[in-house]
């Protein structure tokens, strides 16, 4: 997509085109770039599994329906995160 401005009393003309968005899924070929992104992703995973063990803990003593669905929402993005790992990996 294309648009044009022009604001003749100001003396301003031009055009902004729009660039298609890289897609965030799509990983670099770079090799540094796929090591920081596993890094990042390595990191990541440990913290979210802290958080589970530190919730579950936390329900053990006490049913809180909050905790169960951190938990929940902890492991699905869990499973894209270790997905994510894999893809990098096999890159």
């Amino acid at each position: 997509a294309m648009v044009e401005v022009h604001i003749p009393k100001k003396g301003i003309f031009g055009r902004l085109e729009l660039r298609p968005q890289a897609d965030p899924d799509e990983l670099p070929d770079d090799v540094q770039l796929l090591l920081a992104i596993q890094d990042r992703e390595v990191f990541t995973i440990g913290q979210l599994e802290h958080s589970n063990a530190l919730l579950a803990e936390a329900l053990r003593e006490g049913d809180d329906e909050e905790f169960s669905r951190a938990i929940d929402e902890n492991r699905e993005v869990l499973a894209r995160k270790r997905q994510r790992l894999e893809q990098v990996r096999e890159k």
